[in-house]
């Protein structure tokens, strides 16, 4: 939650888009939910797309990251006088991929500040692929979200399988 001047209580969402009808969808889109978007905005980058497709229980991703990977630590640490007040960070981790020090920038600063700090688990070939740094993060973590296919590979990576299959 942000403080603002004409309410009490904002929600904002940090990223980074391009300058393109799509970047521009997604911030008023996020304006009339009352989230303020706090973009940093990329000119020739589009900002990304995303399909997904579903069977059942089953989903899958076809994925676009666009300008949402090209945050700068820059624009964040700009900007971090505006977050000063708030009470949740949650983030998604895909972009530890891209901008790691970002995302341990915000855990830090979550735990500096005694503010809430959240995630939510990854497929599990991205689990896998930075297995370590999402156990790491989990040391920050107040909230943690996954779905169950993706809490019983993450447990399975930590030895827990036992304690799930019985």
């Amino acid at each position: 939650m942000l403080e603002n001047r004409d309410e009490t209580q904002l929600t904002g969402l940090l990223g980074s888009i391009g300058d393109d009808f799509y970047g521009d969808l997604y911030a008023e889109l996020l304006q009339k939910e009352n989230i303020e978007p706090i973009f940093e905005k990329y000119d020739h980058v589009n900002t990304g797309l995303c399909c997904v497709f579903c069977h059942n229980r089953d989903r899958g991703h076809i994925t676009d990251l666009g300008a949402s990977t090209l945050i700068s630590m820059e624009f964040v640490q700009r900007i971090w006088e505006q977050l000063k007040n708030v009470q949740l960070i949650y983030t998604e981790l895909f972009i530890l991929k891209h901008r790691k020090n970002i995302v341990y920038l915000l855990a830090e600063n979550a735990l500096n500040d005694d503010k809430l700090f959240g995630f939510n688990l990854p497929s599990s070939f991205f689990i896998e692929n930075y297995f370590h740094d999402i156990l790491n993060l989990v040391e920050y973590a107040d909230v943690l979200f996954a779905n169950a296919a993706e809490a019983v590979f993450f447990a399975s990576l930590l030895g827990l399988v036992y304690f799930i299959n019985n």
